[in-house]
Formats: structure tokens, sequence, C-alpha cells
């Protein structure tokens, strides 16, 4: 390879390296689920706050990593597809 391929190469190597260790990365975040009774609507940011309404809603989230599901009655009308390691657990841990 001649010198000016070389620099060209390297060049595009270092700009790659550069990029990818300054892209923002995904953070993991945890997501909260109730009952309509209790807040919950899937229009919300899903946080304790303002929970989703949905197990779905939550499991779209692309950084979902917990999903805590608020005492009550949480109806699942629909298949929930979960096709990533997360965690579902209770919110108040029973």
């Amino acid at each position: 390879m001649n010198t000016m391929k070389m620099k060209l190469v390297k060049t595009t190597l270092c700009s790659l390296v550069f990029m990818t260790l300054l892209s923002p990365t995904i953070k993991a975040a945890d997501y909260y689920v109730a009952p309509a009774d209790q807040g919950g609507v899937d229009s919300n940011p899903g946080t304790k706050e303002l929970p989703f309404l949905t197990l779905n809603a939550a499991v779209a989230q692309p950084n979902a990593a917990k999903i805590y599901l608020a005492d009550g009655t949480n109806f699942v009308d629909s298949t929930v597809v979960i096709d990533k390691g997360l965690t579902i657990a209770s919110e108040s841990g029973d």
C-alpha cells in the first residue's frame, strides 16, 4: 500500500474510534406500570410518578432494564413479547 492510502486508512480508523467513544450511550432504565386508577396511562413517560398503563408500553422501551408493576390488577389484553433481557418485579416487593 502506498503512503497516501495508509494515511487515509489510519485517519478513517481513528475517526471511527473517536466517534464511537464520543457517541451517546443508551443507559438502561427502570419503568413503572400501574392501573388507570393509580395514574397509569400509556402516553406517560413510565416514571414512578407518571406510570404506563400496560406492560406492553414498558417492554417496548428500547432501554428498559427493569419494569415495576404497581399493586392492584394489571390487565393484559394482548400478547406481550419480551425479546430482550429484563426484570419484571412488583413495586412493593410482594
